[in-house]
């Protein structure tokens, strides 16, 4: 059985039972009900920008459309998605989607109220401060590896929008001496998992007055300006590379 190039992102409920009212040729069935149907199985793998996925659920054919879990295809195409039983727009179960100029131009959603809290996109936020990441859809904390050790704290640097990667500065102490990091790490939103793919320890003098940071993801710039006594006292320039921070330029006063 040959599926069309339309695909459509189906639930499946129990083994072959699924509640009807999905989209069929542009028009929401209304029905709430449950029924047997018969799908062809045709080991299909999902390729997202030429990458294989992993799925726990195997796709396959039902009246000519692949259906595949829609968790696991709209993470990895970094658009945001959450389930609700009953949607305050339709009064209705349905699964939201955020589009990704959507989440870098209003980042909210429910469950970020309040200054402490971070967000990465719109499902994943962490709390400045702390060292881990919080599922905002199904309240899962997933901790964050460090470099210092018991004590540390993490501040955000970016957002995580179109890689599923993110900066956080590190504070702690490690050899008996207090020392700042910036850490990369990735997320991978189907395994549920968060792993630091490099870090990088900052400047002695940094520490000793106070900084901050801003990453331009386009151009894989990080500007670093240097404060003392809440002046600005010089910026740095730097270029990512192999992932390294490479520094470029440097205006002190």
């Amino acid at each position: 059985m040959k599926p069309t190039r339309k695909m459509i992102f189906g639930t499946l409920a129990g083994a072959l039972l699924f509640t009807a009212g999905m989209m069929s040729g542009g028009t929401a069935l209304a029905k709430k009900a449950t029924e047997a149907v018969t799908v062809s199985f045709s080991n299909i793998r999902l390729i997202v920008n030429g990458t294989p996925i992993d799925t726990k659920a195997e796709p396959f054919i039902y009246k000519g459309n692949v259906y595949a879990p829609v968790a696991t295809v709209a993470n990895m195409l970094g658009v945001g998605q959450s389930w609700t039983n009953s949607d305050p727009l339709t009064k209705s179960p349905a699964v939201r989607f955020e589009s990704l100029d959507r989440v870098e131009q209003n980042v909210k959603f429910e469950g970020m109220i309040g200054h402490a809290n971070y967000p990465l996109d719109y499902v994943y936020y962490t709390i400045v401060g702390a060292n881990n990441l919080v599922n905002s859809v199904n309240h899962k904390v997933l901790s964050l590896p460090n470099v210092t050790g018991p004590g540390q704290v993490l501040y955000p640097v970016t957002r995580m929008v179109h890689t599923n990667q993110f900066f956080m500065v590190e504070y702690g102490n490690k050899d008996g001496k207090t020392q700042a990091h910036i850490n990369l790490y990735q997320l991978d939103k189907v395994q549920n998992t968060v792993k630091m793919v490099f870090t990088q320890q900052l400047d002695e003098a940094e520490k000793e007055t106070g900084f901050n940071l801003y990453y331009n993801e386009a151009d894989k710039t990080l500007t670093e300006k240097i404060y003392k006594n809440r002046k600005l006292v010089g910026v740095k320039f730097y270029q990512l590379s192999d992932n390294q921070f490479v520094k470029k330029e440097e205006i002190l006063n």
